[in-house]
């Protein structure tokens, strides 16, 4: 299968129906096949690179592409089937959680205090950063218009424009978040510690009621 136990791996990642990627805890990624033979199915390395930063945050995938945030520090993108990097980013710090891709837009912070946004589709272009308060995304950023409402786990919601990366307006829901936002319905929500769904309106759609 590889060269370490299963026991050894630290991130799997599925790629295709028959299709994995793992990382171990020593930092070899892999690319794994299922296979059969003899009527037993298994997996067979198809594809491994060792890693020369570690890895302590998961990976993300989206189609051919495979986002890391490294200890180096440093954001980057490799080729998920050859597990070549095609472009990365430096970082101040690094990352807490895996990076958030929507679209083109690839959403990952420096420690806990600045999250930047770069392109996926122009070798991770920086397009802005913004500060934050000592603290960590909830989920994955919600692009609404012409802005991306980001929530953190301290219960603060920043809108951001997503062309300036500036900050347009800053809410807290008094509660801790652990996930979201995301739309339900058309509302968009987040989900508290305590379980309970808070619907996220705008301070103009507040003061309207």
């Amino acid at each position: 299968l590889t060269r370490e136990s299963p026991r050894a791996w630290k991130f799997l990642a599925s790629l295709e129906d028959d299709q994995a990627l793992v990382m171990t805890a020593s930092g070899r990624l892999s690319r794994l096949q299922l296979r059969q033979q003899d009527q037993v199915s298994f997996f067979d390395e198809v594809t491994a690179v060792p890693l020369e930063h570690a890895v302590d945050t998961g990976l993300t995938i989206v189609g051919d592409d495979l986002i890391v945030a490294d200890n180096q520090p440093a954001v980057k993108v490799l080729n998920a089937r050859s597990l070549e990097v095609t472009a990365e980013a430096p970082l101040p710090q690094p990352a807490p959680v895996a990076p958030r891709v929507v679209g083109d837009r690839v959403y990952v912070q420096s420690g806990r205090e600045q999250l930047f946004c770069f392109d996926l589709k122009n070798n991770l272009a920086q397009l802005w950063s913004v500060q934050l308060p000592q603290t960590v995304m909830a989920g994955t950023p919600l692009p609404e218009g012409e802005t991306v409402t980001v929530a953190l786990q301290n219960g603060e919601i920043l809108r951001i424009d997503g062309q300036s990366g500036e900050i347009v307006e800053t809410r807290n829901v008094e509660q801790a978040i652990v996930d979201g936002p995301f739309l339900l319905g058309e509302v968009p929500v987040v989900i508290a510690a305590d379980g309970s769904v808070i619907a996220l309106k705008s301070k103009s759609q507040e003061a309207a009621q």
